[in-house]
């Protein structure tokens, strides 16, 4: 079987104020009979921290190295002086358009189209909760229609700096190569934003991970 071709690029840096949550449904006794949405009203949330720092990259994925066919899609990477979140970012649009669309008390015709179309942005679901003070990552993941939820330590890299420069958006990056559970892989980091964190489970450089 051929390893998964699977590279996460980096788009865009932005500065917000976002929190970063989980999310539950909570239940009402009531509906209006012209609404069919689920018999919840907006999702509860848990803020654990806010976002001092945004980073958004482009996931590329294909089944094996050779297929033509390649998957796209956006996630985000949320920075709080005590958590980093990593989700989907049209996942998380789409939890936005649903909370939104509640609170107004739209009927689901109303906001399907747009709730669909963000989910879809999306391909696998995943959702990482850092908590740097414990050292413990907690990972909401789904492997095909089954939903896991699991807590580990937060994984360290072992890197091996590399000779070259690239520069992706203005930014100077410099190479690093470490392998992380049995496979090879090649970071570009830039030290001119010093946070040592980077896509999915990926950190401890000297600045933040812009491509991998």
């Amino acid at each position: 079987m051929k390893p998964l071709l699977l590279r996460t690029l980096f788009l865009a840096i932005g500065i917000g104020s976002l929190s970063l949550h989980s999310t539950t449904a909570s239940a009402q006794a009531t509906q209006s009979p012209d609404k069919h949405y689920a018999l919840s009203d907006t999702m509860a949330l848990t803020i654990f921290d806010y976002a001092q720092y945004r980073a958004y990259y482009r996931k590329q994925y294909r089944d094996t190295p050779s297929d033509p066919r390649e998957y796209r899609w956006l996630q985000l990477l949320q920075i709080g002086s005590k958590y980093q979140g990593y989700v989907n970012y049209g996942e998380l649009r789409a939890d936005s358009i649903w909370n939104a669309s509640i609170k107004a008390g739209k009927s689901d015709a109303e906001f399907d189209a747009e709730w669909t179309t963000a989910l879809r942005e999306s391909l696998p679901d995943v959702k990482l909760l850092f908590d740097r003070n414990k050292g413990v990552l907690d990972a909401h993941d789904k492997v095909f229609i089954n939903k896991y939820h699991y807590s580990e330590p937060i994984p360290q890299q072992q890197w091996t700096m590399a000779e070259g420069d690239s520069t992706i958006l203005g930014y100077t990056c410099h190479k690093a190569t470490t392998r992380f559970r049995g496979r090879d892989y090649i970071a570009w980091y830039t030290e001119e934003i010093p946070y040592p964190y980077g896509p999915y489970k990926f950190g401890g450089l000297p600045g933040l991970i812009t491509c991998i």
